[in-house]
């Protein structure tokens, strides 16, 4: 076979190949975003939270918060950080789960030590690794958002996926 003939073989087989990629991607396409958006929302779960009410990751998560912990004294999540710090949220949305490991009735929002500690144990003693340090909880009263709200969606990821 002459080189000529060799060169239009080639540009041949590769515009069939290019046509039928073509074909290829649009009719795999939509089953491709599909995989795709199914196998972000899995390594992800806070992407599906966000569709499910809208918004970013952190304000779904807010609203998850909030929709947990409605009906528990002394509990308005508005933030990822002064919300938190007394430590009775974290111990109402573990007590929504672990109802046993937190008599959240008995506690006190001015037993700051003892409702952080008794939070921090309960996640722990399911499996949820504790992001938070106790020491730097206690002296402020406005935790950093981003270590607050990371503790939380594990806390959601555990028990929600």
């Amino acid at each position: 076979v002459s080189l000529d003939k060799r060169r239009i073989l080639l540009f041949q087989s590769s515009y069939l190949f290019n046509v039928y990629l073509r074909v290829l991607k649009v009719s795999i396409f939509p089953y491709y975003v599909l995989f795709f958006l199914t196998s972000v929302e899995r390594r992800d779960p806070l992407v599906a939270l966000a569709q499910e009410y809208g918004g970013s990751k952190r304000n779904a998560l807010l609203k998850w918060c909030h929709k947990k912990t409605e009906g528990y004294a002394n509990i308005d999540i508005t933030n990822f950080s002064s919300s938190w710090s007394d430590g009775l949220a974290f111990c109402a949305l573990l007590h929504a789960y672990l109802p046993a490991h937190i008599p959240y009735q008995e506690l006190n929002g001015q037993e700051k030590e003892r409702n952080l500690s008794m939070a921090f144990e309960a996640a722990e003693s399911v499996g949820i690794r504790p992001s938070l340090e106790l020491s730097e909880m206690l002296y402020t009263d406005r935790p950093d958002w981003q270590s607050v709200m990371q503790y939380v969606a594990q806390i959601y990821k555990y028990f929600e996926t």
